[in-house]
């Protein structure tokens, strides 16, 4: 046939309405039609089988094997791309074994954009003769249509519709079974949605090894579609690993494959690596699918995913191991203890410092190691932190060495709830302070006696001068020879008896530190870097020691021990001013005083000074305290904490080595002290006055410097006794004018 058919039979309204009757239009593909498509295609040898329906404005795809996308996707294409509209319209067979060189379908747009080149269809016609649409194989590639291969579609094509007619005739009682279709498609849905809820990965091939099951799961940490796959398919798409995660898994080692082969399998562990997607670590339980008559009709597989589960737990043992790590390393005390105050947890430095083990610790109390008299302030601090006045509070307490000893220390202690706010155990942060305690007691032990002392020097000073008229007049009552025997006697214990009490004031005296000083050339710098290492011990672990120091010789003429008093007592200040901690700054370097207002306003003569600046990050001070800081007994501190001698101790040392202190602070902002000594060179030293003579009696000259008027008049009235001129002078510049003015010897 070389001219094209007319067309008008596609528009007939009885074959419309036998093909609406029919209810084949834009339904979805069915199992009856797909096998004939398929038999078609296999039968035929043909890459591509349709069932086509056409009605007046397209061609509809019932069925289909090898149909190319989009098409595929789409089932159907306008009249003008189809071939099978020549079916319907003659109501006989098309055969074209090369659409190109075809007289009408040469230009159809299907031979070039879907590839039909050999074209065999025969129409779908009905019991009235109306033809529906065709049932055809495509080749895209010539070929000639054999007779047995038209015969074996015309077969087809009569089961093509005797399926129709049946559907025709099973509308009626389809519309009986539509709940009973309604329900199954409801347990297909809840079955699917149950499968789909579960976190674990549920696959399952059918009795030809196809994969038919794939629930949600599944298709996310395998990354598979819904999609049946064939089992050849399996291996190709994704990478399987054995539970070390290195060695792959052949085909027949996985575990859908080994449940297929009957084999029933319990917590099998693999790796996947699907192509793009993250590595996962699963445990495979699975077992072949059998039919009430016990034939396999399948195998199942459940996959529980393990990935971030052991990610949590591997990051929990890390987190694990660091806390142990940084409790068992820790150089302060760590535990925890139950509301009744049993300890539950305890580190090695709180057993180190208790002498006990961890298992006798445990067996305990923090009660029971405890000082009897700090147990009520523990319960004290217990009740603040359920009340919750507090976090975290800070205390410091005293326990029990196992040997007996006490153990200063300072506690944080925190309550740790659960989340609806219920108490559940303390935290105990304990640092030993003992060493500290000692320090601290020794140094105001040290500043206790330096009070008394200076108390006790002054009084010894003052009674020592009334002694020494006491014993003057008594010497010159004993030389009178106009006393009779039994008045020198009691003149001689009036002598004895002062002489006795000069002696406790000398020794009050040396108490007081009196006594001269033992100054010595020394280098200042060499003296913070000795003392350095106790320091760190008296300020603590929270604050931090730093000393620098001018590359030069830095010397001083001054008493060691009095350095080290100015060092101690300025770093306990500073401790005491950060309290949670902060810097400690030591700095020694060379100063030129000029006659500027610096040295003016020090009360400093111009010239070269050793320079220590200490400088804390502490609380600060505020003006009024400033112009206080150095008075004897003044302090800012509670009752019993301080004696408010320790900068007055500094101060007195200072000006008593020839030198000078300064302090600037401001509140917040911290405190810095400058103290000012005299610089010496190497070859200076230490100059030891002594003076020296002995008595003259008879014609010596003697010039009297004395402020005390009782001492000058018993003294002068020795003197006088013994014919020794003296001279009694109130000032200084007097004493040096009659020293000047006497030519006779003279002892000064």
């Amino acid at each position: 046939m070389t001219k094209e058919p007319s067309l008008d039979a596609i528009y007939d309204p009885r074959r419309l309405a036998a093909l609406e009757r029919a209810n084949l239009l834009d339904t979805p593909p069915e199992a009856p039609f797909d096998r004939l498509t398929r038999l078609a295609a296999k039968l035929v040898q043909t890459p591509l089988a349709l069932v086509s329906l056409v009605d007046a404005n397209r061609q509809f795809f019932k069925s289909s094997v090898g149909l190319p996308e989009p098409v595929l996707c789409e089932r159907e294409t306008p009249l003008s791309h189809s071939f099978c509209k020549y079916v319907v319209a003659t109501g006989e067979p098309l055969i074209v074994d090369d659409a190109r060189e075809h007289a009408y379908l040469s230009q159809n747009p299907a031979v070039a954009s879907l590839g039909v080149i050999a074209y065999l269809g025969v129409p779908l016609q009905t019991m009235e003769g109306h033809v529906l649409g065709s049932f055809c194989v495509i080749d895209s590639k010539p070929r000639r249509w054999s007779e047995d291969e038209i015969e074996i579609l015309r077969e087809l094509s009569a089961s093509v519709m005797t399926e129709i007619t049946l559907r025709e005739r099973l509308q009626a009682e389809a519309a009986q079974h539509q709940v009973t279709r309604v329900d199954l498609q409801d347990q297909e849905s809840f079955v699917s949605a149950v499968l789909d809820s579960l976190q674990e990965g549920i696959v399952a091939c059918d009795a030809d090894g196809r994969l038919a099951v794939l629930n949600r799961a599944t298709q996310q940490f395998h990354g598979l579609s819904a999609d049946p796959l064939g089992s050849a398919e399996w291996a190709a798409h994704e990478d399987l690993y054995a539970a070390d995660g290195a060695t792959p898994l052949t085909e027949a080692e996985m575990p859908l494959r080994r449940a297929f082969r009957g084999e029933i399998l319990r917590e099998v562990e693999m790796v996947i690596a699907p192509k793009g997607a993250m590595r996962r670590r699963v445990y495979c339980t699975g077992q072949p699918v059998r039919n009430a008559e016990g034939r396999q009709i399948g195998a199942v597989v459940a996959m529980r995913d393990v990935t971030e589960r052991e990610a949590a737990a591997l990051a929990l043992r890390e987190s694990m191991d660091l806390y142990r790590t940084t409790v068992d390393e820790a150089p302060v005390g760590m535990a925890h203890s139950a509301l009744d105050g049993h300890w539950l947890q305890v580190n090695p430095r709180l057993c180190q410092m208790m002498g006990y083990s961890a298992e006798e610790l445990l067996a305990r109390r923090f009660q029971d190691i405890t000082h009897p008299d700090d147990v009520a302030g523990d319960l004290a601090l217990e009740e603040q932190l359920l009340l919750r006045l507090a976090p975290t509070l800070t205390r410091e307490k005293r326990y029990l060495h196992k040997n007996g000893k006490q153990v200063c220390v300072s506690i944080s202690l925190t309550l740790l709830r659960d989340q609806n706010g219920a108490p559940q155990r303390y935290i105990h942060i304990i640092q030993d302070i003992t060493e500290q305690k000692s320090l601290e007691e020794q140094l105001r032990q040290s500043q206790k006696m330096d009070a008394i002392g200076r108390l006790a020097g002054g009084i010894a000073h003052d009674f020592n001068n009334m002694l020494s008229v006491i014993s003057g007049y008594s010497e010159i009552l004993m030389l009178r020879s106009d006393l009779h025997s039994k008045a020198q006697a009691q003149v001689g214990e009036i002598h004895q008896a002062a002489t006795r009490a000069a002696g406790l004031t000398r020794q009050l005296l040396a108490f007081s530190r009196k006594e001269v000083i033992a100054p010595k050339v020394l280098a200042l710098h060499e003296v913070v870097r000795d003392l350095s290492s106790m320091l760190r011990r008296v300020i603590g672990e929270d604050i931090k020691l730093v000393t620098h120091h001018d590359p030069v010789e830095l010397l001083v003429n001054a008493d060691p021990s009095h350095i080290e008093q100015i060092l101690l007592n300025l770093a306990v200040n500073a401790r005491d001013a950060m309290p949670q901690g902060g810097s400690l700054v030591m700095e020694v370097r060379a100063m030129e005083l000029d006659g500027g207002g610096g040295s003016h306003s020090l009360e400093l003569e111009p010239g070269s000074y050793v320079l220590l600046t200490v400088s804390d990050t502490g609380c600060g001070m505020d003006s009024a305290t400033r112009a206080r800081i150095f008075e004897p007994f003044f302090t800012t501190k509670a009752v019993g904490e301080g004696t408010g001698l320790g900068l007055a101790t500094v101060y007195g040392v200072v000006k008593q080595s020839g030198g000078a202190i300064s302090v600037d602070s401001e509140p917040g902002q911290g405190t810095t002290f400058n103290v000012y000594l005299p610089r010496v060179r190497a070859t200076q030293g230490t100059s030891e006055q002594t003076a020296s003579g002995s008595r003259q009696e008879g014609s010596g000259v003697i010039l009297l410097v004395e402020d005390e008027e009782m001492c000058d008049a018993s003294r002068s009235s020795s003197w006088k006794w013994a014919a020794t001129r003296s001279f009694r002078r109130r000032t200084g510049k007097r004493r040096c004018g009659s020293a000047r003015s006497i030519a006779a010897p003279s002892i000064y």
